[in-house]
């Protein structure tokens, strides 16, 4: 049976896997990589709807998979959320720095979950990253919804018939993926209107 659900790459070192897998396991297909390689791959493969990266990975460097994450087609339309879930003494004057320079290379929020854990406790912390995280992805599914619906109905303008199954960015255009797996090609003003969709 296929899974419906939100898909959701956690990329981020093995110890904060191991803290974050289980507050999304029951809301999300989870996908989980602990390298940067692996985490681009499994981007390619699966082109999740939301991807969670942790500021610990990739030897602190996360920025490197958010900012070739952003430059690669597939990525159109995914939400990348930043969340620093180990302990990392980090002074409160530098996060909104931190929260500039990361929104300036394509992460769409930073969220200091260990910070949240010591003011909060673990449970409400828990609960404030399941939301904010959820609610990214749920924004990730409405736009991925409008651009199918509007790939839908430019099927007969575009001379197709057929029941759409994805919506792909490509380099210079956009391919409409049919159900029985043949595609559309579309570019130009029908194009622009389908990034415009998924938010590209």
């Amino acid at each position: 049976m296929r899974d419906t659900r939100p898909s959701l790459l956690i990329a981020d070192t093995p110890g904060a896997l191991r803290l974050l897998e289980p507050i999304f396991r029951d809301e999300a297909a989870l996908v989980c990589a602990a390298t940067h390689d692996e985490a681009l791959q499994r981007c390619r493969e699966r082109r999740p709807d939301a991807l969670l990266v942790g500021y610990h990975f990739d030897e602190l460097r996360p920025y490197r998979l958010i900012r070739e994450v952003r430059s690669q087609p597939f990525a159109d339309g995914v939400r990348v959320v930043l969340v620093r879930a180990l302990a990392l003494h980090l002074d409160p004057r530098d996060e909104g720095a931190i929260r500039s320079a990361y929104r300036e290379i394509g992460a769409d929020e930073f969220i200091d979950f260990h910070a949240t854990v010591e003011k909060l406790g673990a449970e409400a912390a828990q609960r404030l990253l399941k939301s904010k995280v959820l609610a990214s992805l749920g924004r990730s599914r409405r736009a991925k919804a409008q651009a199918l619906d509007l790939a839908q109905r430019l099927l007969p303008m575009l001379g197709a018939a057929g029941r759409v199954a994805d919506v792909r960015c490509e380099r210079d255009c956009v391919l409409i993926v049919l159900e029985d797996f043949s595609t559309v090609l579309v570019s130009g003003t029908s194009a622009e209107a389908l990034l415009a969709a998924l938010g590209a």
